[in-house]
């Protein structure tokens, strides 16, 4: 298993900002119900996303993934562990 603490570029869905280009590396804790759904949408490890934008308040974030626009809710989303591409 890889030490997430020991990779230098890992964020947390909270810290994407508008722009960033980033890959799914790990679902953290998050709940196994989110995380089957995040899986209909395509999102799995590995995958790569855009940050579209994020509300004024940092809840919702948009992504762009796989061809499609998504919506996380932030405290859904806030296990994920993403690192820049």
């Amino acid at each position: 298993m890889i030490e997430l603490q020991d990779k230098i570029n890992v964020l947390q869905t909270t810290d994407l900002v508008r722009g960033d280009h980033v890959r799914l590396i790990g679902f953290g804790e998050t709940d196994v119900a989110y995380r089957r759904r995040l899986f209909s949408f395509g999102i799995t490890r590995g995958v790569e996303a855009y940050v579209v934008r994020r509300a004024p308040l940092g809840c919702p974030i948009q992504i762009h993934v796989r061809g499609t626009a998504l919506m996380l809710r932030a405290h859904e989303a806030s296990h994920l562990i993403w690192e820049y591409v």
